[in-house]
């Protein structure tokens, strides 16, 4: 074989030949770089367009979830928020309740309600003694911790202290329950006690005006413990008695609160055959004669 049979690569005419092939001929289905840059660029642009749909979906999400929440912390502030009214000793307080009810707080006691949550509602806890004159409408319950009382429309008055838990109904009528679940319906003229034993006590009221008394600043006793008498002098004159040990009288009598309190010991202790001693400023000491 010669050289030039040998010679296997394009020749310089072979390469102008399909050079000028390939600049005449027209391939369908071919894009220029041009059209191509447009087809990656348009592909391109739809990309972020979804990553927005998504991230409104997201801000959607999530002001739904921030106003649920927002709600859920304002019917929070409307069921928990308690106001409290602490009447202290040697004092009364009126308190008018939402939908116009009124309660009369006796010294040393304690009153807590939800007033934003009144409406829907109508419940207190009360530690002390307070007379209640209760607005028509849905359920009115009053809570302590040695019982319950529940009403419609009426007006009542509840002592409760030390474990002592009493209700006299004056119109109306009251439902008085015990934490054991005893309970009784209370009409005008009657009052009820709850034992020790978690017993619902109803009985007839001689003088039911007397166990609101206290209201007119008259304190009324009929055969009433002697502590008690004097534990009810503390409150209203906001004083400290010192009583002798072993003391089991009963007394029967009444005061009122224009009179000094020297004036009341007096008066209380001399059936007994007591005295008293001032010891200082707002202190009184009891002595057996």
């Amino acid at each position: 074989m010669s050289k030039k049979e040998k010679h296997i690569g394009p020749t310089p005419d072979f390469e102008k030949q399909t050079d000028t092939f390939f600049r005449n001929t027209k391939i369908p289905f071919c894009k220029s770089k041009e059209e191509v840059w447009d087809v990656l660029g348009s592909k391109l642009q739809t990309t972020p367009g979804k990553k927005i749909n998504l991230i409104s979906q997201y801000r959607v999400g999530f002001s739904l979830a921030a106003s649920v929440l927002i709600l859920a912390c304002i019917l929070s502030i409307f069921r928990f928020y308690t106001t409290t009214v602490a009447c202290l000793t040697g004092q009364h307080l009126t308190v008018n309740l939402p939908d116009g009810s009124t309660v009369e707080l006796n010294a040393l006691s304690t009153l807590r309600y939800q007033p934003l949550w009144w409406p829907v509602s109508r419940k207190l806890q009360l530690e002390g003694e307070g007379y209640f004159e209760v607005e028509k409408g849905k359920k009115f319950v009053v809570r302590s911790v040695s019982g319950r009382t529940e009403v419609l429309g009426t007006s009542f008055n509840i002592f409760a202290r030390k474990g002592i838990y009493n209700v006299s109904c004056h119109t109306g009528k009251v439902k008085v329950a015990s934490p054991q679940k005893d309970e009784a319906i209370l009409s005008p003229g009657y009052q009820a006690s709850i034992n020790p034993h978690g017993k619902v006590v109803v009985f007839k009221t001689e003088k039911p005006e007397n166990t609101i008394s206290w209201v007119d600043d008259k304190f009324i006793f009929t055969g009433t413990p002697f502590t008690a008498v004097i534990y009810e002098i503390e409150r209203q004159y906001n004083v400290q008695i010192k009583i002798p040990a072993g003391l089991n009288y009963y007394y029967t009598g009444y005061f009122t609160k224009d009179i000094p309190v020297e004036q009341v010991l007096e008066l209380v202790c001399k059936p007994f055959g007591l005295t008293f001693v001032a010891k200082q400023e707002g202190r009184y000491e009891l002595e057996i004669n």
